[in-house]
């Protein structure tokens, strides 16, 4: 099963697809963030709940691990390249659990990027308005556990979708829809 998952990690890694998907997400969570921090009066940002609205942009990248972990599986079926991997693996569920996991483990990486972006930046545009930041320890723990732990399960989740719609334009319009 291990070795399962490390090939399942070599796709994700080799794949030219997954680099343009975390240039995206990277691209979106700078423009949201500026745009939202940027075009807001100081006076909205300065309440609890608008820094946190501000600072959870970076969940963004639940999106784009979705997509990355239903890619995985429906690009195998588009080229045909599921064939060998059933064929080494018999069992499905071993294949699917591999794929979930590989893609759980690749939407943290989403949301590490994500959250990491999201937080510099806000910081960035927070500290720069002469707005000091308000959250608690307790609000910027859950942000960032629930940014990395919401990217992870969208990640296994677009890999079950994938797994259920093989038709890779058909799983990204329901996936979007």
């Amino acid at each position: 099963m291990i070795a399962q998952i490390r090939a399942e990690l070599l796709k994700i890694r080799s794949t030219r697809t997954t680099i343009a998907l975390k240039l995206a997400m990277i691209a979106l969570t700078l423009l949201l963030t500026l745009l939202t921090g940027l075009l807001t009066q100081p006076a909205g940002l300065v309440g609890t709940e608008n820094q946190r609205d501000l600072l959870s942009l970076s969940s963004i990248a639940g999106v784009f691990s979705v997509l990355a972990g239903m890619l995985l599986v429906t690009s195998e079926y588009r080229f045909g390249a599921i064939r060998p991997t059933i064929l080494f693996t018999p069992a499905r569920s071993h294949v699917l659990a591999a794929k979930a996991a590989a893609s759980a483990l690749a939407g943290i990486v989403f949301g590490i990027l994500g959250v990491a972006i999201g937080w510099a930046i806000g910081y960035a545009i927070l500290s720069g308005r002469g707005i000091t930041v308000v959250l608690s320890s307790g609000d910027i723990l859950l942000l960032t556990l629930g940014g990395l732990a919401g990217a992870a399960l969208r990640g296994a989740i677009g890999a079950g979708l994938g797994a259920i719609i093989h038709n890779q334009v058909g799983g990204v319009i329901t996936l979007l829809a």
